[in-house]
């Protein structure tokens, strides 16, 4: 319950002011606990953060909330990035380019690797090659998701997912002529 907290006093300050401006102390205070209590759960802030992702993105993903289809995934992570527009900005500033993209890489390679396997099964690709295809959709859809982010692609996640769905299906069918 300490780490909700935290992370619930976190994100209320980085809708205020961006992270390096923020100190352990004022996350404590709001979250109305002592500064040691932080440091009981977190080495840093960025700590915080990370978890604080993570937490977010396994809600919306997972358990009860576990979509049905790869679709339906985007669909959500679209959804939780648009209601969360400036946190997530926030945090890909203050963590980096590479850090949100493995952070969203891990929520999204498995299911994109059991999609590829179901798709490719009844033509046996070796596993080298479902690798590279998870790898190669893993990497475009996290580029895709970080245009959205930043608003350097002005489409709908509807028209997004769309498009990647069409991606999908014809590089499958490519394998499947050989």
């Amino acid at each position: 319950m300490t780490k909700v907290l935290l992370s619930k006093a976190l994100k209320k300050l980085m809708r205020e002011k961006p992270l390096p401006s923020i100190s352990v102390t004022e996350v404590a205070e709001v979250a109305g606990f002592r500064r040691q209590s932080f440091y009981y759960h977190f080495p840093d802030l960025y700590a915080l953060l990370k978890w604080t992702l993570d937490q977010e993105l396994n809600i919306h993903l997972g358990g009860k909330n576990a979509p049905a289809t790869w679709e339906e995934g985007m669909l959500k992570i679209f959804s939780y990035i648009g209601k969360n527009r400036d946190f997530c900005l926030s945090a890909y500033t203050a963590l980096g380019r590479e850090t949100v993209r493995n952070l969203v890489g891990a929520e999204v390679n498995d299911a994109v690797r059991t999609v590829i396997t179901v798709e490719v099964a009844e033509f046996s690709l070796p596993e080298q090659t479902i690798t590279y295809l998870t790898r190669f959709f893993v990497g475009g859809i996290s580029n895709i998701l970080e245009d959205w982010l930043l608003g350097r692609l002005d489409m709908s996640p509807e028209e997004i997912v769309f498009h990647m769905h069409n991606t999908e299906k014809v590089l499958i069918a490519g394998y499947q002529a050989k």
